[in-house]
């Protein structure tokens, strides 16, 4: 009986082998230099923000202010209006937008160990939250970034540590530069001129050519002087990305297939970016003084191809490529 069984049982291990193969469907197999990356995001520090949110405020806000301390002394005080900003209450808020130089200032004391940076905000003069240090401001930041809606408003900056903000050309100016010939000197040649013109020459009825040849010597006498401003121009930065959101992954077809068995994941960024728009003034001594005049906000989204393949995708690609 044993010996009758040990036959059926080789003669069951000979009948698997010889048995064809039969081809199954592929899983995707992801090596490790090409797995799909977990969600994630990229947020840039530099930036502050507060977002509102409508319970925050009793109906449309029209004001927001961030009060710093330093060490216990008030180091500045920034206020926003929010009469012009349509759905305030759902917008996030810069801290800091046009001054730039304020800002950089404000993380050079929270990263100082002995210093103790406070926060606190106000809506319409209603204080609304309080961050009781610059790390607890950064982690906020963190969060608030995933879903970021930021708007742009004016704003007035003031206090200790405000001093006196840049104050930008006229401008009436804005198309002025540089060396130009002495106003004074323009001055006294027009007032000859006119002195010629309505005096000898009129009385002697005679061609005022003479005037115009001597109206032109005095211009070309006259020094050419530096007039301020030297020159003055506005522009635009390059767009900055705030945050960058990893999201969900789709699987589409190849571009250059149609058989729809394998393809490739995209993943889903979303992106918030802001921009100024800076006037530069020079002076004649060859100072330069940059003002921001005004902030732009943006959010977009594309989706990037991972370089991970995937198995039957159900379409093809058609969305805007990273």
């Amino acid at each position: 009986m044993k010996r009758a069984l040990k036959l059926w049982s080789c003669s069951c291990v000979l009948t698997l082998c010889a048995l064809p193969l039969v081809a199954q469907p592929r899983t995707p197999s992801l090596p490790a230099d090409r797995a799909v990356p977990a969600p994630r995001g990229v947020v840039d520090s530099r930036f502050l923000f507060f977002a509102l949110t409508p319970e925050l405020a009793a109906g449309p806000p029209e004001s927001l202010a961030f009060r710093i301390d330093v060490d216990g002394q008030p180091f500045l005080v920034e206020t926003l209006d929010l009469r012009q900003v349509r759905g305030a209450e759902s917008f996030a808020f810069e801290l800091l937008a046009t001054r730039p130089d304020l800002r950089d200032r404000l993380h050079e004391l929270g990263r100082d160990p002995k210093s103790r940076v406070v926060v606190q905000v106000a809506v319409d003069g209603a204080v609304v939250r309080e961050f009781a240090s610059f790390g607890e401001l950064l982690r906020y930041n963190r969060e608030i970034k995933r879903f970021l809606r930021p708007a742009a408003a004016p704003s007035e900056v003031y206090g200790p540590a405000a001093g006196e903000s840049p104050k930008p050309a006229p401008l009436a100016r804005l198309f002025e530069k540089g060396y130009q010939a002495d106003p004074a000197c323009l001055s006294q040649c027009q007032y000859e001129y006119q002195y010629c013109i309505s005096g000898p020459c009129y009385e002697a009825g005679a061609s005022c050519v003479f005037c115009e040849d001597l109206y032109q010597s005095c211009l070309e006498s006259c020094p050419i002087i530096c007039v301020e401003p030297k020159s003055v121009t506005e522009y635009y930065t390059p767009w900055q990305t705030i945050s960058t959101i990893y999201g969900s992954y789709n699987c589409y077809e190849n571009w250059w297939e149609n058989d729809f068995l394998w393809g490739t994941y995209y993943q889903h960024v979303s992106y918030s970016l802001k921009r100024d728009r800076v006037r530069r003034t020079e002076s004649c001594n060859g100072q330069v003084t940059e003002t921001v005049l005004s902030t732009q906000y943006s959010n977009s989204s594309c989706w990037q191809p991972t370089g991970a393949s995937c198995y039957m995708p159900p379409s093809r690609f058609s969305g805007w490529s990273c």
